[in-house]
């Protein structure tokens, strides 16, 4: 076995020597029973955290089984509120606490040898957000073993910081003795010595303060208490390297922590400690304050990206988080050996959080009041709360209704506090029924397992779009939807009010004649379903059977103890002669109605059932809201009163409000470019005359109102304005691509929100895949993949005639009608000739005057032009790059080249990018180019989540939370996955076979199922299917 120990001086086969260097001595004897199970770790007790930390952990278990105090009784106490009134445990030991509740004359001893005298001060200096803290961490990680800690580093508002090293530090004594040599030859006196306290929290305010601490001398009482915020980045690890002990860290916050797309605390509460410090009251008299950690992960207020972007966004300095390269950074105890100052620098550039945070709200403070919102101190931690925060508050403000509740205060002025005196109600009560858990609980009111269909909403196509093809070479162009979901919102009314709700299945045909003529465009969605169709369709994506066994639990304990499970939700895929629970709306109403034949229609009328219906009718909408609307106040109350409640709507256009964030976006954008080609760096005030006037500069004026107010036209061309203009339009588009997430969500349906709503959503992504559809017939696009695909500008399809099933059979290259084999479709060149296949062909397609995203825009309008999208320009195109071939694997893996630039661009989930990772991917697609059914297996590295370390006992044993693991993956180079299906059965047989193939790891055998995607009609053979043909 490797020594992984080896680069920290440790010899992980002397295991006593390891002991001996780095082990905290047992304060007793490791006890027998209830112990904590170390196996298979033994070598990695030189890591203090996890070796004495784990001895501290089994004395703890064991103490906690003691007949007076266990460790249910403690969480259940530290989970108590904040209330001076209430009592608190607080502890550091589970051993001490059980002594101390034998005996009350213990109890008080050990809080006496315990308390601190504090020095004598009169006064401490704490200004103004000393309290408001951030952290990072620096470690080591060691791949399936514990992260070796290095070093803790804080900051705080007030503009003080400082470094510790961790206790368990990798270094030897002559190591550290030599560091701190050069720290000293530097002036760094005072950084990176290793903490004492418990928590280093404690020595940072000890340190820069003056502030003393002591462990809480009784357990039991909590009155005073000091909430710090504390800003982190994304990793576990800058909060367990706060704590001495990674038991401490495991016992008091991990236990608390949760994680979505940030790091919250549970409820998102300040996390209590058993520790306490000697901080003044607001009298100035110097108490005994419990401390408590406001946990603030600031990694997801600007989306999915780093921190170097982060900081770039709001214009701060990212010069010193470019210090290292990425394989540098995996030991960062080399690079402060090294260089120190060199390793300050970048480890300072990690704890600007508050600042980071604080620039973030100032710039998205800048997008509210472009559409009118007043600013906020805080808009939420998390993209999607700050835009539906913002949204909310627009589409409130649009009909004069607050965006939280209001309530009389004693004075009898408006508050947000709940005085128990309502004064006016907000938004969210007037929705309360378009939230997707109100379908939800309706589901089990009408006891309706089906109905939970209705408030899904379901996602972009994602289709191979060309069945018989993994590889096409041409004149390729890589188009896109532009600003697809934030256009589909251009086109989207937004109602106030409650859907109608139609539970109950009904014929197709029934269902167009009762309710087509009271449907508005865009806010309708209805589920529907058929079985063995005539024909073949691939508009419509069903949705996956499920069992939901969370439902028949949850509707056995129904009104008796009020169970809850969110797990209700189904994939999507694709079926031709069945169509299951499929979402269907306006746009795909059109399709079906004004091209399928007139046989497809009359069966889908005779045939097709509405299993469920949601809408805002349209002789319902009103002019002005009342609270008559109101009705139904709760789900509760809906139950007892079953369906009956005013289904009155007003509409508001978010039309409005997109326009000003897209537009504003485009200006900002084009100013950039203008930088970019025609600035060049050649900064300074430049004077314009009208005629000479740059027309981005002009654009940008009348965008933000100025160009009226001016008489001289003068513009101070800077790297700062550039900066600005490239952060603003990058808030701009987090804001524009978000507002749809947080209208499908179920998470923005409450007080402070209200814009979940199941109807719009669906219909902002039905529209865009019916877009897509579109551009799969039309330009036989290899495939779809939610806003965009790729073609092949000399061959586009032509229609003579037009039916679903027609529709269906290009996907198969079947260009011909079934019974006298006359042609159906034909294959053109887009620009009416072909264009020449040279490196010409760039010039051509991307031509101003005749540019490819208008001329496709035109082609497609002319074969679905009687579709809103089209006859009311709904959408437009976006084409960036060509190319001259195009390797796919499955549905969304794709690799771009062209031969004439020796650009590409690869696209594989899954794949981990390391110095081999380039050589597989192209090895794997070279592959599928000769259809050679391959297996590449990968190794790779990855942090390990807290989802997977509480599932899974082995990985809580020996590791924690972003603890680096390997994980090892294979790729097959043909598979299934992607594949349309006939019907459900064969759906089954397909994914079954491929399942075990896949176990057994049969590349051959994959490859195989794989064509049995060719193949049009299913049936009971042996094999399975049979070919047209057949």
């Amino acid at each position: 076995m490797s020594n992984p120990l080896a680069g920290f001086g440790l010899d992980i086969n002397n295991l006593e020597d390891i002991k001996s260097r780095f082990d905290s001595k047992p304060e007793e004897t490791k006890p027998e029973n209830n112990k904590v199970d170390v196996t298979g770790i033994d070598a990695l007790s030189g890591f203090k955290g996890l070796g004495a930390g784990l001895e501290t952990l089994n004395k703890q278990v064991s103490s906690s089984a003691t007949k007076s105090t266990n460790k249910e009784d403690l969480i259940k106490a530290l989970d108590r509120e904040l209330d001076p009134d209430k009592k608190f445990v607080k502890h550091t030991s589970l051993t001490e606490v059980s002594k101390r509740s034998k005996d009350k004359k213990s109890l008080e001893n050990v809080a006496k040898s315990r308390k601190t005298t504090p020095d004598k001060v009169v006064k401490l200096n704490l200004p103004d957000g000393c309290f408001t803290l951030s952290t990072d961490a620096e470690y080591i990680p060691v791949t399936n073993y514990p992260t070796v800690p290095l070093c803790i580093q804080f900051a705080d508002g007030a503009g003080n910081s400082q470094e510790y090293l961790h206790p368990n530090h990798p270094y030897t004594d002559k190591q550290l003795k030599e560091l701190r040599k050069d720290l000293d030859a530097l002036g760094e006196t005072e950084t990176l010595h290793i903490f004492e306290a418990p928590n280093a929290v404690l020595d940072y305010y000890k340190n820069i303060y003056g502030v003393n601490w002591r462990e809480s001398p009784n357990p039991n009482k909590r009155r005073y208490t000091q909430i710090i915020d504390l800003h982190i980045f994304f990793s576990f690890k800058d909060l367990q390297y706060n704590f001495k002990s990674d038991a401490d860290y495991q016992f008091f916050v991990l236990t608390r922590l949760e994680r979505i797309r940030r790091i919250t605390s549970k409820f998102n509460r300040p996390i209590p400690l058993p520790y306490e410090m000697y901080l003044p009251d607001k009298k100035g008299n110097l108490k005994w304050k419990s401390v408590s950690l406001n946990i603030l992960d600031v990694s997801a207020m600007q989306g999915s990206k780093g921190l170097s972007t982060y900081l770039g966004n709001v214009g701060m300095s990212t010069d010193d988080k470019n210090e290292y390269e990425k394989w540098e950074k995996s030991r960062m105890d080399l690079r402060l050996l090294e260089n120190p100052t060199r390793f300050l620098r970048y480890i300072r550039s990690d704890v600007n959080l508050h600042t980071l945070k604080v620039k973030t709200i100032d710039f998205y403070n800048q997008i509210a009041d472009l559409i009118s919102v007043e600013p906020r101190d805080e808009w939420g931690m998390s993209t999607g709360k700050i835009t539906a925060n913002m949204i909310s508050n627009w589409i409130a403000n649009q009909v004069d209704l607050p965006v939280e509740d209001l309530f009389f205060d004693s004075k009898n002025e408006l508050t947000n506090k709940d005085t128990g005196k309502p004064a006016k109600k907000a938004l969210y009560n007037y929705n309360r029924l378009a939230n997707p858990e109100a379908i939800r609980e309706m589901s089990h009111l009408v006891g309706n397992k089906k109905l939970l269909y209705l408030g899904m909403t379901d996602g972009g196509r994602c289709v191979k779009e060309r069945v018989l093809l993994d590889f096409i070479k041409g004149v390729l162009v890589d188009i896109d939807i532009m600003s697809c979901y934030a256009s589909g919102l251009l086109n989207q009314l937004f109602p106030i009010g409650n859907p109608k709700i139609i539970h109950t299945p009904m014929n197709y045909g029934e269902w167009e004649k009762k309710y087509s003529k009271n449907l508005v465009p865009g806010l309708w969605v209805a589920r529907i379903s058929w079985k063995d169709a005539p024909f073949k369709q691939d508009l419509l994506i069903s949705k996956e059977e499920k069992q939901f066994t969370a439902w028949d639990f949850y509707q056995q304990q129904y009104g008796e103890n009020g169970a809850d499970d969110r797990n209700y939700d189904a994939s999507m895929y694709l079926m031709l002669n069945d169509v299951n629970q499929a979402a269907y709306t306006h746009d795909q109403m059109q399709v079906i109605h004004k091209y399928s034949s007139n046989q497809e229609l009359g069966w889908i009328r005779e045939n097709a059932i509405i299993e469920s219906f949601g809408f805002y009718p349209k002789d319902e909408e009103i002019e002005n809201l009342d609270e008559s609307l109101l009705a139904i106040k709760s789900i509760d109350e809906y139950r007892k009163g079953g369906f009956e409640y005013d289904t009155g709507w007003k509409r508001v256009e978010l039309r409005e409000v997109m326009s000003i964030l897209i537009n504003r976006r485009q200006a900002h954008k084009k100013l950039m470019k203008h930088y970019d080609d025609d600035i060049k760096g050649n900064y300074g005030i430049k004077d314009f005359s009208v005629e000479n006037l740059p027309w981005q500069l002009k654009n940008y004026w009348e965008e933000t109102g100025e160009i009226e107010n001016k008489n001289s036209f003068s513009y101070d061309y800077s790297e700062g304005d550039f900066k600005y203009h490239s952060s603003i339009q990058e808030f701009i588009k987090l804001i524009g691509n978000t507002v749809y997430g947080c209208i499908a969500s179920a998470f923005f349906g409450g007080n402070g929100t209200g814009l979940s709503n199941y109807i719009v959503g669906n219909n902002i992504t039905a529209r865009a895949r019916t877009l897509a559809w579109c551009m799969a017939k039309g330009f036989h696009s290899l495939m779809s993949i939610t806003d965009g695909g790729v073609f092949d500008a000399n061959k586009v399809l032509s229609y003579r005639k037009k039916s679903l099933d027609i529709f269906s059979n290009v996907a198969f290259e079947y260009y011909s009608n079934d019974i006298d084999r006359s042609i159906n479709v034909d294959i053109i060149p887009l620009y009416g000739q072909e264009i020449p296949f040279n490196a010409s062909m760039k010039d051509i397609l991307l031509n101003k005057n005749n540019h490819v995203e208008k001329l496709g825009w035109e082609h497609l309008k002319s074969i679905f032009g009687e579709l809103d999208i089209f006859a009311l320009d709904q959408f437009s195109f976006e084409v960036k790059k060509v190319y001259t071939e195009c390797t796919l694997r499955n549905k969304s893996d794709y690799i771009l080249k062209n031969e004439f630039t020796d650009k590409e661009t690869i696209r594989i989930r899954g794949v981990k990018k390391d110095d081999d990772s380039d050589v597989m991917v192209q090895e794997m697609f070279t592959s599928i180019q000769q259809k050679s059914g391959k297996q590449f297996t990968q190794k790779s590295k990855r942090m390990l989540g807290l989802g997977e370390w509480r599932a899974r006992e082995e990985l809580r044993k020996e590791l924690l939370p972003h603890d680096e693991v390997e994980t090892v993956k294979d790729f097959f180079t043909l598979t299934p996955l992607g594949c349309r299906f006939v019907n459900s059965k064969h759906r089954k047989k397909v994914l079954k076979a491929y399942d075990t193939a896949r176990v057994k790891k049969d590349a051959k055998a994959i490859a195989r199922i794989k064509e049995l995607e060719t193949m049009r009609i299913y049936t009971n053979r042996s094999d399975g299917l049979k070919d047209k043909s057949s």
